[in-house]
């Protein structure tokens, strides 16, 4: 599991969510000043409310001030909800825009980080933090339009009148603040710590029943249908534990900022009808007074409401930051070089070592362009982890693969796969139709065709439905296991490598379509290395490499490794 932090500083949370609206900017704060503009101009109603209810209580009126202030209100009335919802409507589009490039940073970083890393996360789990952490960018950029420039205008404009008005007033509004903004502090260390667990068992959850759903086929053809109801049972279980428990702690927030505001409130009224008994405040100003107090009252409870969707979306940032903080072991440097066509591929006293586990151990070959190379060996000796090596997935614990004469370090590792492609043993189909699965992109009928022929899929597209536009269903289950394996060695066919890479890719193949295959492949100007189980796979490759415990212990043609009597032969004897 990828390492948990849960203190995450405000100032890096802001940092953080300004880089994502960075691109964006000059246009953010544009909108954000006009929807600051249109909050502070209907703070300035209540005061010339206040003075029209003064001018009104008069001995003698003033007309041409009475009639200024309700022509002030009047437009103040008509410009201000007009171009606050301008400004709502311009920010709500830039959310848009900023959560779908979050969404695609995300995809773009889960992309690139190293399978290492991928070994250890749950892929449900990690879309679910992309997902929820660009939600949250939005949700925040929502929060400002609709309520967090208002508060902090209604806050700011209370201050500042009272502070204008009378000392005594503006103390007990400081009061009333502060003691609010130290209840929420409190609590919502609290809350926060909470939310982040919460979210931890979410993503548990949602990326168990991804894998669970992703697997459909094994887990109803073992059965495990009750088992892992119970599981997921078990785990909504310790999720609404978890919610219970945090609603009591934000119900014991709410009844105590439900007690000091009625406190602060009480003292507040007693304070103006002391002043209005003494003949210090007029009516207009009492409307003035009360007025404030009720938007500071307001602009509290607004923050209170929305304080703990602000920590969900704080903590949706922090946790899709623990994804885009993340770097690529393998792929680091800024000057990595390109490939031209691949030449040759040399290992040189190769180690690997994987989590404590020594899978490879000095290994030394070479391959020429052109060769066709056999590899074989018992299960777990090491052979996937050289496609694995050659293909930069890890770098070699010891030693070094060379590529043109290049170590693999140095290169960047998509130009590797540009030149090199895999097939692997399990090939992995897309819900889209049969030739959208070979070409993923743009189709060049003239490749695509050779492809198909070359891997024997012209038999598989006749018996579809809608020929090669046939959706073939989630994970193939239109095909069966040869079926998608030949997709597979077509998919890379397309490609063009320059090397093809075929990991046990011919197992659930008949005999003698496996031949068919093999022998056009053999025809291809293409260096070929072939991972088989089945001796007779390689019976005319150039030259066979023999792996053992992690150690390349034989080496030569079919012949003679059967000659020698050693590793291949008991392999050979044992197969016949």
């Amino acid at each position: 599991m990828q390492k948990e932090v849960h203190h995450y500083p405000v100032g890096h949370f802001l940092a953080d969510f300004w880089s994502f609206i960075h691109p964006y900017k000059i246009r953010f704060i544009f909108w954000s000043f006009i929807r600051c503009l249109a909050s502070a101009l209907e703070l300035l109603v209540p005061i010339m409310l206040g003075m029209v209810i003064d001018t009104l209580t008069t001995s003698s009126i003033d007309v041409r001030l009475l009639s200024g202030l309700v022509i002030g209100i009047t437009i103040i009335e008509l410009v201000g909800p007009t171009i606050r919802l301008r400004s709502k409507f311009h920010l709500g589009r830039l959310s848009e825009q900023i959560a779908k490039d979050v969404r695609l940073k995300g995809l773009s970083k889960v992309l690139e980080l190293d399978l290492s890393w991928h070994e250890d996360t749950m892929s449900g789990a990690v879309m679910d933090k992309v997902s929820t952490g660009a939600g949250a960018v939005k949700a925040l950029i929502k929060f400002l339009r609709e309520n967090g420039y208002s508060i902090v205008i209604r806050l700011v404009g209370a201050l500042l009148v009272f502070s204008y008005l009378h000392t005594r007033y503006l103390l007990l509004l400081l009061g009333a603040i502060l003691t609010y903004l130290w209840v929420e502090y409190h609590y919502d260390l609290i809350i926060s710590r909470e939310r982040n667990k919460q979210s931890m068992i979410r993503e548990q959850l949602v990326g168990r029943t991804y894998e669970f759903a992703h697997n459909i086929r094994t887990v109803k053809a073992l059965g495990l249908e009750r088992t892992i109801l119970k599981r997921a049972t078990k785990a909504e279980q310790r999720m609404y534990t978890h919610f219970m428990g945090l609603s009591v702690v934000m119900n014991r927030k709410w009844r105590i900022m439900q007690t000091v505001a009625a406190f602060f409130k009480t003292v507040f009224l007693a304070a103006v009808c002391f002043d209005v008994l003494r003949g210090n405040l007029s009516a207009g100003m009492v409307l003035v007074y009360v007025t404030y107090f009720q938007q500071v009252h307001g602009a509290l409870n607004d923050i209170s409401d929305s304080i703990e969707s602000l920590i969900e979306n704080k903590n949706g940032v922090y946790r899709l930051m623990t994804i885009l903080d993340a770097h690529s072991e393998v792929d680091k440097g800024k000057s990595l070089k390109q490939l031209p066509a691949i030449q040759s591929l040399i290992f040189h006293d190769v180690s690997f070592q994987y989590k404590e586990k020594e899978v490879m151990s000095a290994v030394s070959f070479s391959i020429n362009k052109g060769d066709h190379i056999g590899i074989i060996g018992q299960s777990g000796v090491g052979k996937s982890t050289l496609f694995k090596l050659l293909l930069k997935l890890y770098l070699p614990t010891h030693g070094d693969v060379l590529i043109n004469g290049v170590p693999i370090a140095q290169i960047a590792r998509r130009s590797i796969t540009e030149h090199l492609t895999i097939v692997p043993q399990e090939t992995e189909v897309f819900n889209l139709s049969f030739k959208d699965n070979v070409t993923l992109g743009k189709v060049d009928e003239k490749k695509y065709r050779t492809a198909i022929k070359i891997a024997q899929c012209v038999p598989i597209i006749s018996k579809l439905p809608q020929g090669d536009e046939t959706l073939i269903g989630e994970k193939g289950v239109r095909l069966s296991g040869g079926e998608r394996q030949r997709l597979g060695i077509a998919r890379a066919l397309y490609k063009e490598a320059d090397v093809l890479l075929l990991d046990e890719a011919t197992s659930h193949l008949d005999s003698r379509t496996e031949h068919q295959i093999i022998s056009q492949l053999e025809k291809l100007d293409k260096t070929l290395i072939v991972i088989a189980h089945r001796l007779s796979t390689l019976h005319s490759m150039d030259r066979i490499i023999v792996f053992s415990r992690g150690c390349l212990v034989e080496e030569g043609t079919y012949s003679e490794l059967l000659a020698a009597e050693g590793v291949f032969y008991r392999m050979h004897q044992l197969q016949q």
